[in-house]
């Protein structure tokens, strides 16, 4: 039921449309970009293709027609020169009743722009007491979809902007909420000339209006991380992985393998793998510089692979990306009679570094103890 009525009961009949008249309080903007030619348009076109879905609503006025709702509908049937167009003739009893059942029918079939449907929805609360409830309900909208759409109507300069689709609605709730009008403005250019997206401007606003906003947590960064992954991997085409990029593909997917199976999350920096030695017992006492050596050469990380393997990795990852990799001389220096420090010059890009590791004798255990050691020491990437 719309204005007191029951639309569909209401029988079709065709009528010619040189009788019908256009409604000169029909709630959509002359200047609107729906009722452009290049809308009307292609309406015709889909006519013409299947057809009309609707009829338009019309009101006895002597000899004539007025049309109540369908005034697109209308222009597209005179540009295809047909001589009739289906209608439901209603009968008006109050004066109300035909703006009530144009709005509704209007905002119904959605053929309103964002303005006109705030101005349209503001009319029914103001002069007809709809509540927002009974207006998301009559449209199959939430209550908060009614409240943003009104809210476009709180700054004129605002809803200026949206009409002539400069901005849109999100955009525009955002900039109705800064009080200052030259600020607001100095915003609307910005977003309008692409120099703010829209998260730009959200923070924006934030600054403006005193608002502080909680920062993202931990999940919403990582479900925006991989949003961005999946839309790399839509691009499509047969992605070419450097070495960098295959190391980090597979710390990801171990990690993440690791949060879906409830585990707690390791640091995102690189982890170096720990080497031992391949037999449970270790030679550890009177142990000089060569011993220590030789037995770190013996030793293998998780995977199997020996300390020389990794660098070896590393050096090729290097290569490829044009970078000067040199070893320099191993060296020992004992702690105590079961600790060892083992350290390795080498040069990068001509520049001097060491990489340092603890040698644990009783443990068969080797780890690294700076970034230089846990670089060489997870190699970058798997060794080929």
């Amino acid at each position: 039921m719309v204005g007191g009525l029951d639309l569909e009961t209401i029988p079709i009949e065709e009528i010619p449309l040189e009788r019908i008249r256009e409604n000169p309080s029909q709630p959509r903007s002359r200047h609107s970009g729906a009722l452009s030619e290049e809308s009307i348009a292609e309406l015709a076109r889909s006519i013409a293709e299947h057809g009309l879905l609707q009829p338009i609503i019309v009101k006895n006025v002597g000899r004539h027609y007025q049309i109540i709702a369908g005034e697109r509908r209308f222009m597209a049937f005179k540009l295809l020169r047909r001589p009739t167009i289906p209608a439901r003739v209603i009968h008006i009893t109050e004066p109300k009743q035909e703006l009530e059942i144009s709005l509704i029918e209007n905002l119904q079939r959605q053929e309103l722009d964002p303005v006109e449907e705030a101005r349209a929805l503001k009319r029914l609360v103001e002069e007809f007491g709809y509540t927002y409830r009974q207006l998301a309900d009559r449209l199959g909208k939430s209550v908060g979809y009614v409240d943003s759409r009104l809210k476009l109507l709180v700054r004129p300069d605002v809803e200026e902007a949206v009409q002539q689709m400069d901005l849109g609605v999100a955009e525009a709730r955002e900039l109705a909420k800064v009080e200052d009008e030259e600020l607001r403005k100095e915003l609307t250019r910005k977003v309008v000339s692409g120099h703010l997206d829209r998260e730009q401007l959200k923070d924006a606003v934030r600054r403006a209006t005193g608002r502080t906003v909680d920062p993202p947590s931990a999940v919403q960064r990582l479900r925006k991380a991989l949003q961005n992954v999946h839309k790399a991997l839509d691009l499509g085409g047969q992605l070419a992985l450097d070495d960098e990029t295959t190391a980090l593909v597979h710390g990801t997917v171990e990690r993440l393998s690791a949060l879906l199976r409830g585990r707690p999350l390791s640091s995102g920096k690189p982890a170096a793998p720990a080497f031992r030695h391949p037999v449970s017992e270790h030679p550890h006492a009177s142990l000089g510089p060569r011993e220590v050596l030789r037995l770190v050469r013996q030793m293998r990380d998780p995977e199997g692979y020996s300390l020389q393997d990794r660098m070896l990795a590393f050096w090729r990852q290097m290569d490829r990306a044009g970078r000067h990799f040199h070893l320099g001389p191993w060296e020992c220096v004992a702690k105590s009679d079961d600790r060892w420090t083992v350290r390795l010059k080498f040069t990068l890009d001509g520049s001097p570094a060491v990489a340092e590791w603890d040698y644990l004798a009783k443990e068969g255990l080797l780890q690294a103890t700076n970034e230089q050691a846990m670089a060489l020491g997870s190699g970058g990437l798997r060794p080929q």
